[in-house]
């Protein structure tokens, strides 16, 4: 608006400067000579005298006033073109004020204005939620620290109370509570958490004797002792009842394979569903899987509880409790009995899944997990789904590189 005010005064200026001419006076008007010389002049305004008539002596009065005249009559004319001319400016800037584009301009301006108030709100309200979110992550942390002091507490309480309890009791009740590692049956502990809290921290096999029942064992519960695996993480001794890793190990076998475990326990095993079933028997256990690609990519499923029943019931699968990185994948298998290539395959329907997926597992109609398929490498294989696969994470048609499942017992003191 500045800008059209501006072009507007300045074509006024130049039309008044053209109306002044040159000199800066009205066109026609002759200044007085001031030489002694006498011009013959025509009669004009500055010429009062009357044609036909000598030319006479004017007195100093005379001039005085026929300037005066003269004056006037200029500024009337220059007050009608002034006039004129506002006139002109005044439709002029109308026409500009009420142009379409003019208008168009103004309505953009008002709408970018109100755009950036728009914006300038939003952007003060993500910045208190993110002081507000900064409040809350700092409150955070002291709480975590405070459960986290509190929580060293309660373990060096928890192990001082286990030595009293182990210095004061007497000897036949702390036989019967399975504290005293020289009592008969409990020479050895009943699985990879109680050979961490016995002092060996440091990952390998151990011998355990688990109370779980046995298929093939006496009836009171307590089986042979046998070797497994102990991975120690996190502070706590797990179980390690499968793995996978080079593709050294068949795992297209039968039921009796199954049944007692094979494989190299420093390197692919399965334990043996009996030996699973004697130590998920025993309490509640957590079961962990840990997996990964071909690209370095690793992922986990966890599940709150997990346990096997006994050879005659088909080694149905218990689980539940999901939790991790690699997606659900054995909800499915949930209350499913074992099958292998040679038993079992008469409850899958019309499909054969331990002939189609070359392995032994809990299938339900397959499923979407078959961690002991066969070992392609690179991942990639053929549209058959006979790999080690868990579909939640790569789907069937990609056989993962590593797998190892683990069981800890859920809800056991960390030491």
């Amino acid at each position: 608006m500045e800008l059209v005010i501006t072009i507007v005064v300045l074509l006024c200026a130049s039309v008044r400067a053209q109306d002044l001419g040159a000199g800066g006076v009205p066109p026609g008007y002759s200044p007085p000579v001031t030489t002694g010389e006498k011009v013959p002049t025509e009669p004009t305004l500055n010429n009062r005298t009357k044609v036909g008539k000598p030319s006479e002596e004017r007195s100093p009065d005379d001039s005085a006033a026929n300037d005066r005249q003269v004056a006037a009559l200029q500024r009337g004319i220059l007050n009608r073109r002034l006039s004129r001319l506002e006139g002109q400016l005044q439709v002029m800037q109308n026409s500009i004020l009420g142009s379409p584009m003019l208008q168009e301009l103004v309505q953009q301006r008002e709408d970018v204005e109100v755009q950036m108030s728009d914006q300038q709100a939003a952007i003060d309200s993500l910045q208190f939620q993110a002081d507000g979110l900064l409040q809350r992550l700092s409150s955070l942390e002291i709480l975590v620290n405070r459960i986290n002091r509190n929580q060293e507490k309660f373990e060096t309480y928890v192990t001082k109370l286990v030595d009293q309890m182990k210095a004061v009791l007497p000897g036949k009740l702390v036989r019967d509570s399975g504290l005293n590692g020289n009592a008969q049956h409990q020479e050895m502990p009943r699985d990879c958490a109680e050979v961490y809290t016995g002092g060996n921290h440091t990952s390998g096999v151990y011998d355990i004797r688990p109370h779980g029942q046995q298929t093939d064992m006496p009836h009171s519960g307590q089986g042979a002792p046998f070797s497994v695996y102990c991975r120690a993480r996190h502070r706590r001794g797990w179980t390690v009842i499968q793995r996978r890793q080079d593709g050294t190990v068949n795992f297209t076998r039968s039921w009796t394979d199954y049944k007692n475990g094979f494989g190299d326990l420093g390197g692919e095993f399965w334990l043996g569903n009996d030996k699973i079933h004697a130590i998920t028997a025993q309490k509640n256990y957590t079961l962990r899987i840990d997996m990964s690609d071909w690209e370095g990519n690793k992922a986990y499923a966890e599940y709150d509880h997990f346990a096997i029943d006994n050879e005659w019931q088909g080694y149905r699968l218990r689980v539940s409790g999901y939790s991790g990185t690699a997606g659900e994948s054995m909800y499915a298998n949930h209350d499913s009995a074992f099958s292998t290539r040679d038993k079992g395959s008469e409850n899958q329907g019309w499909v054969d899944c331990p002939k189609e997926m070359k392995g032994g597992w809990w299938y339900t109609q397959c499923g979407d997990s078959n961690l002991n398929g066969l070992y392609h490498r690179q991942g990639e294989h053929e549209a058959r789904p006979d790999g080690m696969f868990w579909w939640w994470w790569k789907r069937d048609w990609y056989s993962l590189k590593s797998v190892e499942m683990a069981v800890f017992p859920h809800y056991y003191p960390v030491f």
